[in-house]
């Protein structure tokens, strides 16, 4: 078999995977000619302006591009999942493929939110510092804060789903003290705290579709966000 051959066979199990559980991402979503497609409806936001502006970045070819990133890596964490060796404390050459797709997906998942807690930081009336954005509880406070009522929208909730999601990979823990890969030596005595590799999967797949599925949610927040500061 040659390199492309090998090539073929490889997408062709990628997907199959991204068949078996409906994933998709925000460029195979996108249809600019559509007058309400997310994209014209972020283009339009003051927001997207002040980014430009500010951070020099185009928030659409980026946030793309990351969604794109977590489509492809969560293919392969399911491609090499389906391959690895399941016995704690012998892992075969495919646990290691799985765990750097894991550990590059959340990265890429991190990433997204991030840049996502960046133009919403443009709507507060005194907004984060540069190196102070991130997407987490005190951003989700602060919006809470300044704009009365959010709370009960459906896309507010959508973001708390998001982060709940998001927390629950506890990317701190694979960084600072146990990879993904040590998961298969931690002694047994560690066991109630090992992480469990289906419920990783499971979470990157709604973190994915969250992403690429629900992106009108996402496009109502922003828009609300802005419909309140211009009437202030």
């Amino acid at each position: 078999m040659d390199n492309i051959d090998w090539l073929k066979s490889y997408n062709k199990s990628l997907s199959q995977f991204e068949e078996e559980y409906s994933l998709t991402d925000l460029l195979t979503e996108d249809d600019k000619y559509y007058p309400n497609s997310y994209w014209n409806r972020i283009v339009r936001l003051s927001a997207f302006d002040k980014n430009m502006e500010e951070n020099g970045y185009h928030f659409l070819y980026e946030i793309q591009g990351l969604s794109s990133q977590i489509h492809f890596g969560l293919k392969n964490c399911l491609f090499f999942d389906s391959l690895r060796s399941k016995k704690i404390g012998f892992p075969n050459q495919y646990n290691h493929r799985y765990a750097f797709f894991v550990e590059s997906t959340v990265h890429a998942v991190y990433a997204y939110w991030n840049r996502v807690a960046s133009f919403i930081n443009f709507n507060f009336e005194k907004p984060f510092g540069k190196r102070q954005i991130y997407f987490n509880q005190k951003l989700l406070g602060k919006v809470k804060s300044e704009f009365n009522g959010i709370e009960k929208s459906s896309s507010f909730k959508y973001l708390l789903d998001v982060y709940s999601k998001l927390n629950s990979l506890d990317r701190n823990e694979l960084a600072h003290n146990n990879s993904l890969s040590m998961q298969e030596f931690l002694p047994y005595k560690y066991e109630e705290s090992r992480l469990n590799f289906d419920e990783i999967n499971e979470t990157l797949i709604f973190l994915n579709n969250a992403i690429a599925r629900d992106i009108d949610v996402l496009c109502e927040l922003l828009e609300y966000l802005e419909n309140s500061v211009n009437h202030r």
